[in-house]
Order: structure tokens, then sequence, then C-alpha cells
């Protein structure tokens, strides 16, 4: 017995620390994909003409991806190509467009033929250029025609989602749904949107049920009109029903007008935007309110400062907003918005998410004391100057810096 231990101890530390092939390909541009969401095995089993490295640091070929929505409910995927080392200079940008019927079979072909196209001027000039070859598919033509949209860029999606979970002395019912009509075009950016909520608790605690009901109901409607290359204005409404929030319903509307300091056309890397709109409104309440008021006309504005990067050395969002009712300046608000992802150093990562809003215009807080068991089924809303929410992490990786190797047994 105690040979066949030796035996097999024998073999598995020859396998563990035995000569081990990592497929490098000699002469083949290193690249790193900057990309949290795509699929790193496909790509690594598809593209084998390059070497893939998992630090930015030693990559000849860095590929930035970024994505916006478009008009039709899908995706445009902007990829970046970031020559370094000896491709200092030699950049790149190409995009494809993901729809929303692409199946991920085909969202992942897109992927892979945009990043074949950029990687082909970096192959072409490394030592493995001459092994590449290039074909062409020439497409059937009938002659020309014209594409014309007979939905006129209107795009419609409509959801409903339920849920139920239950045990001896409890019992949850969830339903939800929402209505989208959407049309974005260079020039217009209209949506509507309708939404509602219900959700039920019911409990059982020493012979007591407890029967506790949330519901919230909303209609949005947003008219955006592109002004030239950095202004936009629109007019946005809301109309809104809220059980936590003490609204029988509440109505408003907003001129706006938008400035983005950079070209909206490098949105996809940079942005920094500055908008302004100015609310005008009536709230109708359940209950009476702390500033004995059952409705009333409001009036308010808004001013915001967003910043957006998508850089080689990390990402960040951030905004700052205030707010404030005209009737009373003293009615107010700020918050400071955060998101931060920093490539440090080699193989060090640090995230950092961040909210933290000064609250001092809750003017629909119901007048009276709120019970335990409100506060605890979160049925009305408490009085607060603050909230916060801040989340840290950070991710150190070492050792070999190809990653070529693609092993997807037990699904690790």
């Amino acid at each position: 017995m105690t040979k066949i231990i030796t035996v097999c101890l024998f073999f598995i530390f020859t396998s563990m620390f035995g000569q081990v092939s990592n497929n490098v390909r000699v002469g083949a541009p290193n690249v790193f994909i900057d990309c949290s969401e795509c699929d790193k095995d496909f790509i690594r089993q598809e593209i084998t003409f390059v070497n893939y490295v998992w630090d930015r640091n030693n990559a000849d070929v860095h590929i930035l991806f970024s994505k916006q929505k478009t008009g039709g409910g899908g995706e445009k995927y902007t990829l970046s190509f970031i020559g370094k080392k000896k491709f200092v200079g030699l950049n790149d940008t190409l995009s494809y467009i993901q729809n929303e019927s692409d199946s991920d079979d085909d969202a992942r072909k897109k992927m892979l033929q945009t990043i074949k196209l950029g990687l082909i001027k970096y192959v072409s000039r490394s030592p493995i250029g001459s092994e590449i070859k290039i074909s062409y598919k020439a497409p059937k033509i009938k002659g020309e025609e014209k594409v014309k949209d007979e939905w006129d860029y209107w795009v419609f999606k409509t959801r409903i989602r339920g849920f139920a979970f239950g045990e001896e002395s409890r019992n949850l019912f969830n339903i939800s749904g929402s209505f989208t009509a959407s049309r974005i075009t260079e020039d217009w950016k209209i949506k509507f949107n309708l939404h509602a909520n219900y959700n039920e608790n019911k409990f059982n605690y020493g012979g007591n049920n407890i029967l506790s009901i949330s519901r919230y109901q909303g209609l949005n409607l947003h008219i955006i009109k592109s002004y030239n290359n950095h202004f936009s204005y629109g007019l946005f409404s809301r109309i809104y029903s809220s059980i936590y929030d003490n609204l029988n319903y509440a109505m408003a509307v907003a001129p706006g007008i938008e400035y983005n300091i950079f070209p909206y056309q490098e949105s996809t890397r940079r942005q920094l935007r500055i908008a302004y709109k100015v609310f005008v409104g009536h709230n109708n309440y359940n209950e009476e309110t702390i500033y004995f008021k059952d409705k009333e006309f409001l009036g308010s504005e808004k001013l915001s400062v967003t910043l957006e990067l998508v850089q080689p050395w990390g990402t960040i969002e951030t905004e700052l907003s205030g707010a404030h009712y005209f009737h009373n300046f003293k009615l107010h608000s700020a918050t400071l918005y955060n998101e931060l992802r920093i490539n440090v150093v080699k193989g060090l990562t640090i995230d950092l998410t961040g909210r933290l809003a000064y609250i001092h215009d809750q003017i629909a807080l119901p007048k009276g004391n709120v019970s335990l068991e409100e506060v605890l089924l979160q049925q009305k809303q408490l009085q607060t100057n603050y909230e916060y929410y801040a989340s840290f992490g950070f991710t150190y990786s070492f050792g070999s810096i190809y990653n070529n190797v693609v092993n997807p047994r037990f699904g690790d």
C-alpha cells in the first residue's frame, strides 16, 4: 500500500513541476484584452496567431473595450487598439453592433471578426507576418437596394416578472412589469417608459399574522434634441406613485440643457457633461406631511456634472449633483457618486465605488410617529440628513505573463 501511494505521489509531483508547454508563439505580438464581460477563452481558442498576457504592462497591443446602448436596444462596442513598446504610436479604433436579437454565438463571432481585423496591422509588422494568409468572400449582390425601416427607428419592449417564496412562517409574492417605447437617431432621442411593482409579505410570528404590502407605479417621458457637437436640450416628464414615499401621485415637467466639454463622437472614451434642469410639478400625498400639506405645487432646479473616462490606466465615472426647491432654499440636497478602477502597478488593480448624499428636502415625510412594524417592514420612509454607500477591493496577480492555454475541465 505504501509503495502504491509513493508511486501516485511521484506522478502527481512530476506532473506539477515537470516541463510544461505554455503554447507561446515565438515572434507573435503580446496582446492584453481589457474587457470584463468578454469570453476570453473563446478569443484564445479562435485567435491563435498572437500571445495573450494577463498584465497590460507586458503587452505589445492593448485592446480596450467600451460600449454604449443603441437605439434598437442593442450595444455598440468600440475597440481601441493601443500600440505599446515596438508598436508605440500605432493605434486604431474599430466598432461593431451587437443587436438585441443576436444569439450569444452571433455576438461572439462579431467580436472575433473585429479583433482579427484590428490585429492585422500589428501581426503584419511582426516576424510571423509572412505566415498570415488573408481570404475574402464576396457578398451576393442583387443590385442596389434601398433599406427602408418600416418601424421608423421605433423600438418597443415589454417585460413581466414575478416570483414567490414561502416557508412555514413567511410568504413572499412579487410581480413587476414594464413597457418601453423608444426612438433614437443622431438628432433625436425619445423614450417612453411605463413601470409598476407590487410586493406582498405575510408573516406569522407568535400566532400573530402580519401583512405588508408595498407598490409603486410610474410613467417617464424623455424627448431630447441634439443641437451640435457639444450641446443638447430636452423635455423630461414624470408621473409617479409610491406607498413608501407617501405619494398618492406626483407629476413633474422639466426642460433641460446639457453641455459636453468633449465632442459627443468621443463619448465611448471620455465625457464631461454639465446638465441643468428646472422642474415644475404637483404632489398629492397619502398622508398629511410634516409641513402640514395634503397636496402642493412645487418648483425646483438641479445642476449636475458628470465625468466618464475609459482609458488604459483604468476607468472612472463620477457625478456631483445638487438641487433645491424654489419656495424654500433650505430644502436642498447634494449627491456625490463615484466608480473608479485604477491599474496602479503591474498586476495591481484597485476598485472603488461610493455614493454620499446630503439630504434636506424630504417634503413628503408623513406627519406623526412611525411604528416599529412600519420601520422593520420598510413601509414608510424615515427622516435622515444623509445616506452613504461604499465598497472597496483590490486584485493582485503575479506569475507567468502568458495565458494562452484554455482548460475548461470542471467548469473552472
